[in-house]
């Protein structure tokens, strides 16, 4: 996952060309978004610059449907190196899936590989609290 610093570096080029969101906003938009690759994200920042019109931030439906272009406009015959696997159309290679509409911000681990291994990961560490743990169950899923 992406930190903060980084989330911020990639979208400062939003935030320089609209108008300034709310501090509440843009936390609320890094925690949805941290999921993603930073490549992924630049390429979303990009495509809002080209295409959004408006001088206020985009809302988060906008920047969600720039994230969803870009993973059209990727091959889906990308294979990962090490497990010769395609790429997951549903939750784009992050392994959690965020249902539309989400009044509860809910996130759900996909069915995907990544997805799996995710889930085994986390109900692992939940039970016993132990990270060596966890990543070992994470890389068997």
């Amino acid at each position: 996952m992406i930190n903060k610093a980084k989330f911020l570096e990639i979208w400062r080029p939003l935030l320089q060309r609209f108008r300034m969101p709310t501090q509440e906003q843009l936390d609320i938009d890094f925690d949805r978004l941290r999921v993603y690759e930073p490549e992924i994200l630049a390429r979303a920042v990009e495509n809002l610059l080209q295409n959004h019109r408006s001088a206020d931030y985009p809302t988060f439906g906008e920047i969600f449907d720039a994230i969803e272009q870009v993973f059209q406009q990727r091959p889906m015959t990308n294979i990962d190196d090490e497990k010769g696997t395609t790429a997951c159309r549903f939750c784009h290679d992050t392994g959690l899936s965020v249902p539309y509409p989400n009044p509860q911000n809910d996130a759900h681990y996909c069915d995907c590989e990544k997805g799996r291994k995710r889930r085994a990961g986390h109900l692992t560490y939940r039970k016993t609290g132990d990270v060596k743990k966890a990543r070992i169950a994470y890389e068997e899923a």
